[in-house]
């Protein structure tokens, strides 16, 4: 019995369709995975800076040489929550209301990206 020639064409047909699919859903994802990379690249070089001008806002208001930590925590839709963390031994003596307004002030230093919230925190040694 031989197959029918119409069966061989439906099948290599079907297969190569499968095959492109495949092939295009790898380029699709290398190319989301280059773009996710870059992005990424593009948040750090602005997490650098932000803390480059808080130290340097900092440094001028007095509080030379603080301790500064920036954390981040990025949710499943890709909204960003940084933390900016400040120590220093004149914080500590200030007022509420003066660390407020020196909060304030760090958090208004921020890059403005899309989706992205911060906050200023002040590690207290009293």
């Amino acid at each position: 019995m031989r197959k029918k020639p119409i069966g061989n064409v439906l099948f290599y047909g079907m297969t190569a369709a499968l095959v492109l699919t495949a092939a295009f859903m790898a380029v699709i994802t290398v190319h989301s995975q280059e773009r996710t990379r870059e992005s990424e690249a593009g948040y750090r070089r602005m997490e650098r800076e932000y803390v480059e001008e808080a130290r340097a806002f900092l440094d001028g208001v007095g509080c030379r040489d603080s301790g500064l930590t920036l954390t981040r925590v990025v949710d499943g839709e890709g909204n960003r929550t940084y933390t900016l963390t400040v120590h220093h031994r004149r914080i500590d003596r200030m007022e509420p209301r003066e660390r407020e307004e020196l909060a304030g002030q760090l958090t208004a230093l921020s890059f403005g990206a899309e989706g992205c919230t911060f906050t200023c925190h002040f590690l207290l040694t009293e």
